[in-house]
């Protein structure tokens, strides 16, 4: 006799929420000055205190993949890989180390590249305000990174900042 479980069901696709605004760093050029926002109310729905509101989800033309997981023998420390591709970003990356504590004390940083078919930024230690962290899941609600800079143009200095939510991850 063979059992048949119930629910087996695919796991949710990883999905995210990303909002990601760009400006020129205090007297230096920068190649966008522009808020991007995927879906159209990211930045509403990062911001607000429930986080609710429609998330892009992994499959067609939207590539989400995410690992958020803790480091080997630590509760409290996380190793987060995020990466979005979809609508008009090529490529959005951030990875790193994050620690989770008391909403004030969670902190961290990773190393960003935002890139687009006019332009490839990245910064190796962007700063974070973590909302929510555990295994599967990432909120942050500030991702800081004053000094993007595109390596074919050195003059070339951003300053972003923005939010993502990522969920249904590897852990």
């Amino acid at each position: 006799m063979s059992a048949v479980a119930c629910g087996e069901d695919d796991p949710p696709p990883p999905q995210t929420v990303l909002w990601f605004g760009l400006g020129a760093a205090p007297g230096t050029t920068c190649s966008s000055a522009k808020n991007f926002q995927l879906p159209a109310d990211a930045r509403a729905t990062v911001s607000g205190s429930t986080g609710v509101g429609a998330r892009l989800k992994d499959g067609g033309d939207t590539i989400v993949e995410c690992d958020v997981r803790p480091a080997a023998g630590s509760t409290t420390n996380y190793n987060v890989s995020l990466r979005f591709q979809g609508g008009e970003i090529g490529n959005f990356v951030a990875r790193g180390a994050i620690t989770k504590g008391v909403a004030a004390e969670a902190a961290g940083t990773l190393q960003v590249s935002f890139n687009t078919a006019q332009f490839a930024l990245a910064q190796s230690q962007c700063t974070v305000a973590i909302d929510t962290l555990e295994p599967g899941a990432v909120w942050l609600r500030s991702l800081r990174c004053n000094n993007l800079r595109d390596q074919s143009s050195p003059d070339i200095v951003c300053d972003g900042q923005g939010g993502v939510i990522f969920e249904n991850c590897s852990h």
